[in-house]
């Protein structure tokens, strides 16, 4: 079997990736610095009340103001929306930064190794039997892998990966295929390795 894998058959095989095992790592990261931000956020909020606590004479003159004196009260919740825009805004734009760059830089990194990396744009084939896989490249890159070193195999549209027990994967573009290989490897595959 002979094909090509295109650069945006390696999107799809990241964001294929990024759906199962890995997506459940990123959540669990996410969370942790979420927790960690809400943390930091706690403790600046203690610090800033014991650095400006309230003087007496400045609660009295609040309780002593007339309840129809509408500009105060407006005045004071202005104040306190600044306040948390100002002490909340700076850990909310981090934590979008954090994010943003989480889910760019991975496909921007893919893009730049894969214009790098000649292996990865080269013609692919591959022999695929009931004891292992045997790959070989116009790169002149070439290996054999017995099916007990992979974990699993996922299917996406226009890709099949192959996930290695240690979490990197292998790229089969089945759009490349013939229907008829097509249907022969996902049922060697589906006797040989786990679907998720």
């Amino acid at each position: 079997m002979t094909y090509r894998v295109s650069e945006a058959d390696y999107r799809r095989a990241w964001k294929l990736r990024v759906g199962g095992s890995f997506g459940n790592r990123t959540i669990k990261i996410v969370m942790f610095w979420v927790f960690m931000l809400v943390c930091l956020m706690m403790l600046w909020a203690v610090v800033q009340r014991t650095n400006h606590p309230r003087t007496q004479s400045s609660s009295a003159a609040v309780t002593e103001q007339s309840m129809d004196e509408s500009p105060v009260p407006a005045q004071n919740e202005g104040l306190s929306a600044h306040a948390l825009l100002v002490n909340v805004g700076p850990f909310v734009l981090i934590a979008l930064i954090w994010i943003f760059m989480l889910f760019q830089m991975g496909p921007r990194r893919m893009r730049r190794q894969y214009l790098k990396d000649p292996a990865m744009q080269g013609t692919y084939t591959i022999d695929v039997t009931p004891e292992a896989l045997a790959v070989e490249n116009t790169a002149g890159v070439s290996s054999r892998m017995q099916w007990s070193l992979f974990d699993y195999w996922q299917e996406g549209k226009r890709v099949i990966v192959l996930v290695n027990k240690s979490g990197t994967y292998f790229i089969i573009n089945a759009a490349g295929l013939a229907e008829t290989q097509q249907g022969e490897l996902r049922g060697l595959l589906l006797s040989v390795l786990p679907k998720k």
